[in-house]
């Protein structure tokens, strides 16, 4: 659980901070590209659930026919049954759903810091990665935080696209608090540890 929440958490917010910056010194389709990136947080869970387990499907999956095309047969492999992959494989659907809302949130503070910074920034010589490293970032630090906190809480409660693509599996290698608690109160019927494990959680 701890290992998810970090991964989460050090994929996600870096990818949302850039894109974020990146939309924001776009000037045309500033709009569209911020929609874009947000499409995915609209999604029904079971839909991008049902979308990962085709990408992900070990005969006509996506990911194994990009590797057929790329001539790296030995990398195939069923993603989501694998002991090396399984995290990754829903690691990565979570990351793509909820990057777009972290990213609007991130976005939000980088349109509120004023032109004025900027442009004494550009006139002393900094480039847009100098910008972006040394005044944006820091600018926008409580948002990062906001983030941060809701992404570690948002993993570690983490319930339906994990029972969805891997339920737990394989051998409780994605097994995580939530889906413990679920699989004890309704499937093993322990109603009194299942109550206490939801209390902790």
């Amino acid at each position: 659980s701890f290992i998810f929440a970090g991964l989460s958490l050090f994929i996600q917010l870096p990818m949302a901070i850039f894109i974020a910056i990146i939309i924001s010194y776009i000037k045309k389709g500033e709009q569209f590209f911020r929609t874009v990136f947000f499409i995915p947080v609209l999604i029904m869970t079971a839909i991008t659930a049902q979308l990962w387990l085709k990408i992900f499907n070990p005969e006509f999956g996506l990911l194994n026919e990009i590797l057929n095309i790329l001539n790296l047969e030995s990398l195939k492999r069923n993603w989501t049954v694998d002991d090396n992959t399984a995290l990754f494989s829903v690691i990565v659907p979570g990351v793509w759903q909820w990057m777009g809302y972290y990213m609007l949130i991130l976005y939000t503070g980088v349109k509120g810091i004023t032109q004025d910074i900027m442009e004494a920034a550009s006139i002393d010589g900094a480039n847009k990665f100098q910008q972006a490293i040394h005044i944006t970032i820091p600018m926008i630090a409580p948002a990062i935080k906001i983030c941060m906190t809701f992404m570690v809480v948002g993993s570690m409660k983490a319930f339906d696209l994990i029972y969805l693509i891997t339920r737990g599996g394989p051998m409780n290698k994605t097994e995580v608090p939530t889906l413990t608690m679920f699989i004890t109160t309704f499937e093993k019927q322990q109603y009194g540890l299942g109550s206490s494990m939801t209390v902790v959680i």
